[in-house]
């Protein structure tokens, strides 16, 4: 009996087909929970380079830097955020209005989020008419700050502030909290955004989004402390179509206007790397690109614009 036991053993085995041996317990899925977890009195460094690259019949191209600090202290409705001690290292102090611009648009006001990580608000809107108002007293003549000044009160608004704060913090923070995501499964949502070059014009952008891999939150070093999140957002192309068709009619009929658009496309890009357990953010880079085809007088033309924007988050507490 013992010896004839390997024999049948062996026969059993070769009765059962092959796809039933090779099969194994499916992989359990790689899972991420991201969790907002920022702590009062969290301080940060940031550096942000900005890059602009205009193309139509020639290449403009510009690049900027900006250095603050980040504080996080408690609010009544969860955490408030602020930034102080704003520098320009690259500014161009001979060309006052790119400065006052660039200074300017520097100018963030604080952000009140709710425990969740949640927007919720932004706070002393009058902190930042006044560091404006500020800025234009120091860097342009009396008449002209008295000018900038009437058109920053229709502009620097409570509601324009909030909406450009919200933009912000939840394409790095808010957008992630509270998500359970496979790593390297696609999503995607839709959401609206304004159509540049088509005053009043809003299009339909589809994103999709996926946690590339995880990776170390010192850029450059081995490690597994944070994840990169990757998001694309595209245009919807049978929806741009339509606008622009509907655009050119209108410019057609327009007396001694002889430009008209063929096609139009814009994209833009995130990669986030963050502490999947605070979503604290380390390293961001935004890019925006546009393009279109147009006719103008008869002859044909295209333009291009692309913004590259990165942030890097040195966390002193």
């Amino acid at each position: 009996m013992s010896r004839r036991f390997p024999f049948l053993m062996l026969l059993c085995l070769a009765l059962i087909p092959a796809s039933a041996l090779a099969q194994r317990p499916p992989a359990v899925p790689d899972t991420v929970k991201l969790r907002f977890g920022w702590r009062p009195g969290t301080t940060a460094q940031i550096e942000t380079t900005r890059l602009q690259e205009q193309r139509s019949a020639s290449v403009d191209t510009m690049r900027r830097r900006t250095t603050y600090r980040m504080h996080v202290a408690p609010h009544d409705d969860g955490l408030l955020i602020s930034y102080t001690d704003f520098m320009f290292p690259d500014a161009d102090t001979t060309d006052e209005r790119t400065s006052i611009a660039e200074q300017a648009a520097a100018i963030v006001p604080k952000v009140v989020v709710d425990s969740a990580g949640g927007f919720v608000r932004v706070e002393d809107v009058a902190g930042v008419r006044a560091q404006l108002d500020t800025l234009m007293t120091r860097m342009l003549a009396p008449e002209e700050a008295a000018s900038a000044r009437e058109g920053l009160a229709d502009l620097v608004t409570e509601e324009s502030l909030a909406g450009l704060a919200a933009q912000e913090w939840n394409a790095i923070v808010g957008r992630w909290a509270g998500r359970d995501l496979v790593m390297g499964e696609d999503y995607g949502f839709e959401e609206e955004a304004a159509l540049p070059m088509i005053p009043g014009a809003v299009v339909e952008m589809i994103s999709t989004f996926s946690i590339a891999r995880r990776t170390s939150c010192d850029e450059g070093a081995d490690g597994s402390d944070c994840v990169e999140i990757r998001l694309v957002s595209r245009a919807d192309p049978d929806a741009v179509r339509a606008i622009l068709a509907q655009f050119t009619e209108r410019l057609l009929a327009t007396p001694g206007v002889g430009i008209a658009f063929e096609s139009f496309e814009m994209e833009n890009e995130m990669v986030l790397v963050a502490e999947p357990g605070t979503l604290r953010p380390h390293r961001v880079t935004m890019s925006k690109s546009m393009g279109g085809v147009f006719t103008a007088q008869g002859e044909r033309g295209e333009v291009s614009q692309r913004e590259v924007r990165k942030y890097r988050y040195t966390y002193e507490r």
